[in-house]
């Protein structure tokens, strides 16, 4: 480990989370900056600059536990975190407690600052954390198992008086399941990755093998680390082990009816971090809350949502960003239009404009008026830049238009790309368009290279085909 290992005992009984209770709050929302997160609360602002602190904390030990170093880091990560989630139609999720989101802009980890759920909320919240972490800028791509793992075995965790840090504790729920339930076979567990069915069976025991070998076999698990990172192998972790499946699944069984567990005790270099806060424009609260919890939602819902709003509300944006989603692209130029007729120096909506005439030239036909809607596009584009430099989407739309046509030159492109790529570390779509640019160079195997990235690591099936697709053009 990258840790001097002080082992502590851990009972299966133990409680490892206990509830958190603070003074009373007021409604007015507000921003709570560190150098790593922004917590936007209608909570208490003592409560929130202690949570930050601990994510602060967290993040100091993850890195160093995984070998990542500060500059490894992505941008500071957004955390939406309301006294209580289900005060608020369009952050309540009736399935989870807490929840973690990415968009086109950046990422989100949602969770209730203060409730009786703090405890459980807290802990996804973190183990997310690790996953904005897991995904950051070069960061390898891991099987399903580990990352999953990974997150569940840092993200259990518990601050004692003394500043120390207990890492990797019991989680009594996936404890339980591990001993009443019937276990996935090992070999699904490994080398298949998330299965349709039995899915909490399947993190639980992906957290206990990363449990398992963190305690007994420390190095071999930072050789699949660094080996798998270089050469991709489902096998590999046998090999390491010197073992086989049923070899290793009668030494996991054999840990858990022992009844106790191990955890990593953590005397970390205590953080100081800078923490500032601003109050949050009722308007802005309406944007943010909206962007978040009505992406996911029916668009009939986000309809009426925008409905009960005045037309000049920036909610009606999140309408027009929903539209586009659902491919109803002439609506949303509409609506869209209608809302800068209204405030047309409003930058995200720009940006959205940008956006949407990109998609309508993607359905021309004709080239050269295919050409004028690009022109129309990339001119959106600049003019949203200038209303926001800080802003991704507008240099996407650049990039697109740039891959479509020779309205861009190379070193517009190389500079969209990179602007792209540092405001949204997080998007491996912005990966694969760096690789079509280079293709289109004649940089096959720099292409080739960040094309097999983008297919070992994206999540999504849509974008990981694209990245395959692009891999077969190139050989």
């Amino acid at each position: 480990m990258a840790f001097p290992r002080l082992t502590v005992l851990v009972l299966l009984t133990s409680t490892w989370f206990g509830c958190a209770t603070t003074a009373g709050s007021g409604r007015s929302w507000k921003v709570v900056s560190s150098p790593n997160f922004e917590l936007y609360t209608d909570g208490a602002t003592e409560l929130a600059r202690k949570r930050l602190r601990v994510m602060e904390q967290f993040r100091d030990i993850v890195l160093s536990f995984s070998g990542q170093t500060k500059e490894d880091e992505q941008l500071p990560l957004r955390l939406v975190a309301p006294n209580r989630i289900d005060d608020y139609i369009t952050l309540r999720d009736d399935r989870f407690d807490a929840y973690y989101t990415t968009d086109r802009r950046g990422a989100t980890a949602v969770f209730s600052l203060r409730d009786n759920r703090y405890a459980s909320a807290m802990r996804v919240a973190l183990h997310e954390y690790v996953h904005h972490l897991q995904h950051g800028p070069g960061r390898p791509a891991m099987p399903p198992w580990y990352r999953e793992g990974m997150a569940e075995y840092l993200s259990g965790f518990k601050v004692e008086r003394s500043g120390r840090w207990l890492i990797g504790g019991v989680q009594l729920g996936r404890a339980m399941e591990l001993q009443q339930g019937r276990w996935l076979p090992l070999k699904q567990l490994v080398e298949d990755g998330l299965p349709d069915e039995r899915l909490s069976m399947w993190y639980a025991q992906s957290w206990f093998l990363v449990h398992y070998l963190a305690e007994f076999e420390p190095a071999a698990l930072r050789s699949f680390e660094r080996r798998y990172a270089q050469s991709p192998s489902p096998r590999l972790l046998l090999n390491i082990l010197r073992t086989d499946y049923a070899d290793l699944e009668s030494k996991l069984r054999a840990y858990l009816r022992r009844g106790q567990m191990m955890a990593l005790a953590i005397q970390p270099t205590p953080v100081d971090p800078t923490l500032t806060t601003r109050p949050l424009p009722d308007e802005e609260r309406d944007l943010l809350l909206g962007t978040i919890g009505l992406g996911g939602r029916e668009l009939t819902k986000v309809r009426e949502i925008a409905a009960s709003r005045p037309p000049e509300s920036l909610i009606q944006l999140t309408l027009v960003e929903k539209l586009e989603m659902e491919g109803e692209t002439d609506e949303a130029l509409r609506r869209l239009e209608d809302f800068l007729t209204l405030r047309p120096g409003v930058a995200r909506g720009l940006a959205q404009k940008a956006s949407l005439l990109l998609h309508q030239a993607a359905d021309i036909e004709s080239a050269e008026a295919r050409r004028k809607a690009l022109r129309r596009a990339r001119d959106a584009a600049l003019e949203a830049n200038r209303a926001n430099p800080d802003d991704v989407v507008p240099f996407e739309v650049l990039i697109q238009v740039g891959l479509s046509s020779d309205l861009l030159s190379r070193k517009n492109m190389e500079v969209s790309i990179e602007n792209a790529q540092g405001l949204a570390p997080h998007r491996r779509d912005l990966i694969l368009l760096e690789a079509a640019f280079l293709a289109q160079q004649g940089e096959i195997p720099a292409a080739r290279a960040l094309a097999y990235q983008v297919a070992e690591s994206a999540e999504h099936p849509p974008l990981r085909n694209a990245a395959r697709s692009l891999l077969d053009s190139l050989n």
